[in-house]
């Protein structure tokens, strides 16, 4: 096992995932990414991002704020809520980013020889 961070790039109880030829089928294929999408969603920081990837085959949207408007920027109750928010939206993507290599990690540490000939 090894980590990205404070991600574990193992998953207790996966198993390989196997081509094909080695007797491979479409439910391991579906079981093997179930366990990491669960995984990912439940045990990661921000996983659920990482996880909608692996449901949908599409990247997740991690939508920019809106720039204050001039008078937004006269209440400081209002900027200090906008900054807070962009942190946020700063952390996750830094998180997706972390969370897409750890998960691209995980995923070439448990296939196959004969799978990673296919991929």
């Amino acid at each position: 096992m090894s980590s990205m961070g404070y991600r574990l790039t193992a998953v207790k109880g996966l198993k390989h995932l196997k081509a094909p030829k080695e007797d491979g089928t479409e439910q391991d294929l579906e079981d093997f990414f179930t366990g990491l999408t669960d995984k990912a969603i439940i045990m990661w920081a921000d996983g659920d991002d990482v996880g909608y990837i692996l449901e949908e085959n599409t990247k997740p949207e991690i939508k920019e704020l809106d720039p204050l408007t001039a008078a937004e920027e006269a209440d400081a109750r209002k900027v200090k809520t906008y900054d807070r928010l962009m942190d946020k939206y700063e952390d996750q993507k830094d998180a997706f980013r972390n969370n897409t290599i750890a998960m691209f990690q995980l995923i070439m540490s448990d296939v196959t020889r004969n799978c990673l000939k296919i991929i």
